[in-house]
């Protein structure tokens, strides 16, 4: 441990995980003498071991959630993460905030997977994407920007934007800055991206 609360602080600082960013935080508020005053639901009420058994659960019932999102085992985690107060956990909030959105659209995404015009391979890539946390949905896009190089795969993407986009508007709109990105690009400005 470092000889003062400075040096401890700036090395907790440098080697935080982001998924952790309740507890950055919560560092930062006890370094600078806030610590026990109310920051958003929880956390200024709780003690931090309270707060880290807390956490702890919740990330238990995002993973669960996430798990079996497209079966019906997942409404009851739906439903406990939909009653319960992330305000205090950040990153916690953001990422169930993803998996609320898509929530109520996943007969949406089954009527997609029985539509003969949709690509089974996109269609799995694209469930994927809408149920990812931030990190994880960036580097899928990365990768199928990868994917994008070829034509034929260029063209492929483009024709399931567009049935997304025409037949599933309410799926077109998760990612629609992706998919406008990919619909607006001419095909020759793929091959210059890597």
């Amino acid at each position: 441990m470092a000889a003062n609360p400075r040096e401890h602080y700036i090395r907790s600082i440098l080697e935080f995980d982001p998924e952790r960013l309740d507890e950055l935080l919560a560092a930062r508020r006890a370094y600078i003498g806030l610590a026990g005053e109310g920051f958003g639901g929880e956390a200024g009420r709780s003690d931090p071991w309270e707060l880290a058994q807390r956490r702890e659960w919740l990330v238990f019932q995002l993973d669960c959630l996430h798990g079996c999102f497209w079966s019906p085992t997942a409404v009851p985690h739906f439903e406990v993460l939909s009653s319960s107060d992330l305000s205090a956990f950040p990153a916690l909030k953001r990422r169930f905030d993803r998996l609320a959105r898509v929530f109520p659209l996943r007969d949406r995404f089954a009527s997609a997977g029985s539509d003969s015009r949709m690509n089974a391979d996109f269609l799995v890539w694209f469930r994927r994407l809408a149920v990812a946390n931030e990190r994880q949905a960036a580097l899928l896009r990365s990768f199928h920007q990868g994917y994008l190089q070829d034509r034929g795969n260029l063209v492929a993407t483009l024709e399931q934007v567009r049935l997304l986009q025409n037949a599933y508007p309410e799926l077109f709109e998760l990612e629609r800055d992706w998919f406008v990105e990919i619909l607006d690009r001419p095909a020759r400005y793929w091959k210059t991206v890597f």
